[in-house]
């Protein structure tokens, strides 16, 4: 006898701050799965939410993109999330080389993003005028089974021809016991957007793109102890790196501001990100006291 399949409506909790379904929450809310990243082939956040009406992310040439845009505001107008933790605003003071923009983000790291579309400052501040973008990466829990010992391997390999790069991410989940733990390390590598088209010369006439290359390394570790029925404790580090060199064949012999003439260029980039956080949950998975430490740094030498 065949059983009865019951269907769960989705749950939110960018719209409130607490778990509600999707279709009871005034709010335009969208959610990305990791499945839908997984079905799409997304390589980046911006293919993963291009689908989803109002949400875009642009692109800054070798600073790589320059964050979320809901409906038309972008920038310090969507607050950004990452399992708890806000995320720096951008910085873009005018100068062309101290450019920082919030896109410190490995998409196969994350099991769900939420985009609140609209003004949500009463929840989450000033900077949420436009809408918020609630990102949560994987648990231990996404990759095991409900119950039981049990242990979770996987690579996963992915090429993109419009840059050229390449990425792999290899993932490691284990119960044991009343231990749940998790590591994923994921590397790319890829080259500046081909062009197609202009001439391939130096200075500002150039119409092919500046030769580029780039690699990343992103690592997530995650540990969650059941200390009791009612409590558990966890502890979740990820690192991110990117490095990027960039000979600047455009600006070839083109007068500087300061009436220089430069030649070709190589900046070396680097965006380091490390985000560490430490939570005592309930059973229900609501926080009951957590400690985060943000850290992220830019350099060009």
């Amino acid at each position: 006898m065949a059983q009865d399949v019951y269907t769960f409506d989705e749950v939110v909790v960018s719209a409130t701050r607490s778990e509600q379904s999707v279709r009871d929450v005034a709010a335009s809310v969208d959610v990305v799965t990791s499945d839908d990243i997984d079905n799409d082939l997304a390589q980046n956040l911006k293919q993963a939410v291009e689908a989803e009406p109002g949400v875009s992310m642009s692109g800054n040439g070798r600073f790589g993109l320059s964050g979320f845009n809901i409906r038309g505001r972008d920038e310090n107008y969507v607050k950004t999330i990452v399992d708890g933790v806000e995320m720096p605003g951008t910085y873009n003071p005018g100068a062309d080389v101290m450019r920082k923009y919030n896109n410190t983000f490995e998409t196969d790291t994350l099991q769900r993003i939420e985009i609140n579309k609209g003004p949500i400052s009463s929840l989450y501040g000033s900077d949420a005028l436009a809408g918020a973008v609630i990102m949560r990466t994987k648990n231990p829990s996404d990759l095991l089974a409900k119950e039981g010992d049990d242990t979770h391997a996987s690579i996963k390999t992915g090429y993109y021809s419009v840059d050229d790069s390449f990425k792999s991410t290899a993932t490691v989940a284990n119960r044991t016991g009343d231990l749940e733990t998790l590591l994923m390390y994921t590397y790319r590598q890829g080259h500046e957007t081909k062009t197609y088209g202009g001439p391939d010369i130096t200075g500002e006439d150039r119409g092919a793109a500046d030769p580029l290359d780039f690699d990343s390394n992103n690592i997530l570790a995650k540990a969650f102890y059941q200390i009791n029925d009612a409590h558990r404790v966890g502890i979740s580090v990820e690192s991110f790196n990117r490095d990027q060199d960039v000979t600047r064949l455009s600006d070839e012999a083109t007068p500087s501001t300061w009436g220089q003439r430069c030649m070709s260029i190589p900046i070396p980039e680097r965006k380091m990100q490390t985000n560490a956080n430490v939570t005592v949950l309930s059973t229900s998975g609501r926080p009951i006291t957590r400690l985060s430490i943000n850290w992220i740094g830019v350099s060009l030498t």
